[in-house]
């Protein structure tokens, strides 16, 4: 148009320039509506959405708190997972809660209340996150309290079943029956010991549970001192029990220890009360038995002692049988001091059993002795040569003063059995009886030991004359084949010393003619006095004598056999025969007991 109406061209483009500046504002103002409108509807939205959201958590809240408690572990849990599941929902709703927080971040621009509802709006999403804490707090708490209780229930059912163990009054009737329940009981106390840790469970249970302020801290503590209550007297039990059993077990093995005991007394009071003392055969070894009995004894009296101990020990620590156990000790006792005052007077009764049978026997030694003296005094052996006698008068010298010397145990076998009688001694009848029989016999050895004596002089004279006798025969025969022989000699000085040995037998032959004369008187006196071998006495002194006469009469015819001899000699050499002549004169002189002293 300005082109067509040029001359209009400036009013139209006026018009045209006003109609596009109303146009533009047109424009600006249906924006602006359009902007305020939205503006509007988005408010009213998020106040909306934000009302929704109000309503929804209250319901939500309402929800919660209207269930009821749970009475179960079950329902706890139910409920807890059903809460855990709003937890769920609310998370979802979580995104609506930002949205509108942003959305109404935004509106702060626009509209400056919206900051009131976006504290509302935290105000709901912090109740309902507080709600639904609270909410689990109480239902994690319930929960707490059912596991609680459950725990107790089992805690109190089980301490239910070990108290019905411990209420048991059986206290074993032997050692072994107590030891059986001893290991009952160690095996209860081990169990008791590893399950106790359920208590001890519960208990920390409990502390946490209360630690974290329970709404129900009062049910749990009452419930937990009562379990604990419980389970203390339980322990309490299970110690007095195992106190008891073990009372009972040192009672009974005080018991079989006394028993043991007192059955040795009484075998030992047997032993000790055995009289065989009264047999004397084996003494010593009884006296060595019963010092081994007695060794016995004190070897077993700190086995007595130590039951003695044992029961004074039980009685210190207030044993339930005190009154029984005292009662035992006193029979104990009793026995003991019987059994050590009977083996003490079997001791004494060996004693003086031995100290008899020492006196029997140095009876019996003393009668042995004499009858070996009796023996002696009634040998016929008189001795067969001087030696012979002459060793028996010595035995017999010996033997006296041995019979002399025994007065002096004679003496002492009287004051013994004196000694016996007065110390009462239970053989001292027997003992003084047999004594006196011994002291009479030793007193009636003398008369047969004078007897001896003198026989045993009167056989030492026999053979004393005997030897005497064969002495001078023996000289006899030795002289005899002098005098009797044929010997003449062969010259002068040959016959001449001949005659002067003929005169020296001549002279000892005359010498032993007063040793032959005693003989014969001593010979005569032993038969007058009536020797017991005067025969055999008469006999030598007849040979003693026919024997020197035939002596004597051989010298003779020697002697003049001789001067024969010295005759013919001198014939035959007369100058020689003054000399001769002489000696002959000597010689008669000599034969005649003439004596002279030639120089």
């Amino acid at each position: 148009m300005s082109h067509k109406y040029p001359d209009k061209a400036s009013e139209i483009n006026g018009i045209l320039s006003e109609l596009q500046s109303n146009w533009d504002d047109l424009q600006r103002v249906t924006r602006q509506r359009r902007d305020a409108l939205n503006q509007a509807y988005t408010l009213h939205k998020f106040q909306a959405d934000l009302h929704e959201l109000d309503i929804w958590v209250a319901d939500t809240i309402k929800r919660m708190d209207d269930s009821e408690p749970p009475t179960t572990i079950s329902e706890a849990q139910a409920v807890l997972e059903l809460h855990q599941e709003r937890k769920a929902e609310i998370d979802g709703r979580q995104d609506i809660f930002k949205g509108l927080k942003d959305h109404g971040q935004k509106l702060l621009s626009i509209n400056h209340d919206v900051k009131d509802n976006l504290e509302h709006l935290e105000e709901l999403r912090q109740t309902l996150g507080n709600a639904w804490d609270n909410r689990r707090q109480k239902l994690t708490q319930a929960h707490q309290l059912q596991l609680f209780k459950e725990q107790a229930d089992q805690a109190d059912s089980w301490l239910a079943t070990k108290e019905a163990f411990l209420n048991n009054d059986d206290l074993g009737e032997s050692l072994s029956g107590v030891e059986t329940l001893l290991r009952k009981h160690e095996e209860f106390e081990k169990m008791l010991a590893s399950q106790l840790g359920r208590i001890e469970e519960l208990e920390k249970f409990a502390n946490e549970i209360l630690s974290c302020e329970h709404a129900d801290a009062g049910i749990i503590k009452q419930r937990l001192a009562s379990v604990c209550t419980r389970r203390d007297k339980l322990k309490n039990s299970a110690t007095a029990r195992r106190k008891k059993l073990l009372e009972s077990h040192h009672l009974h093995q005080f018991l079989r220890n006394i028993y043991e005991v007192d059955g040795w007394l009484h075998q030992k009071q047997q032993v000790a009360g055995d009289e065989n003392y009264r047999d004397s055969s084996n003494l010593q070894s009884k006296i060595q038995k019963h010092a081994a009995f007695e060794s016995e004894l004190m070897a077993n009296k700190g086995r007595v002692a130590a039951v003695v101990n044992e029961g004074e020990a039980l009685i210190e620590e207030n044993h339930y049988a005190s009154k029984d156990i005292q009662e035992r000790l006193d029979e104990l006792e009793a026995e003991w001091r019987l059994l050590q005052e009977t083996s003490e007077l079997k001791k004494n009764r060996l004693n003086d059993a031995y100290q008899a049978l020492l006196f029997g026997r140095s009876l019996d030694e003393f009668e042995t002795w004499m009858d070996e003296v009796e023996t002696q005094l009634q040998s016929e052996d008189h001795g067969k040569d001087l030696s012979s006698v002459a060793n028996l008068l010595k035995r017999h010298t010996n033997l006296e003063n041995d019979v002399l010397g025994h007065n002096e145990a004679c003496e002492s076998i009287k004051d013994t059995a004196a000694s016996f009688q007065k110390s009462n001694h239970f053989l001292s009848d027997e003992i003084q009886k047999r004594a006196l029989v011994t002291i009479n016999r030793y007193h009636s050895l003398q008369e047969p030991m004078q007897i001896r004596r003198d026989n045993l002089e009167d056989a030492k004279l026999l053979h004393q004359f005997a030897r005497d006798v064969e002495d001078e025969l023996h000289w006899l025969s030795e002289k005899e084949p002098l005098a009797a022989s044929n010997d003449l000699g062969s010259s002068l000085t040959t016959v001449q010393r001949l005659q002067k040995k003929h005169h020296a037998l001549e002279a000892e032959l005359l010498s032993r003619e007063p040793v032959v004369a005693s003989l014969v008187s001593r010979a005569t006196v032993m038969i007058r006095s009536g020797h017991f071998a005067a025969d055999k006495i008469e006999q030598l002194t007849k040979k003693l004598q026919e024997e020197l006469s035939h002596l004597r009469d051989l010298a003779s015819v020697r002697k003049l056999r001789l001067l024969d001899a010295v005759e013919s000699q001198m014939v035959r050499n007369p100058d020689t025969f003054i000399n001769i002549k002489l000696i002959i004169i000597i010689l008669l002189l000599i034969y005649n007991n003439c004596y002279i002293k030639v120089t």
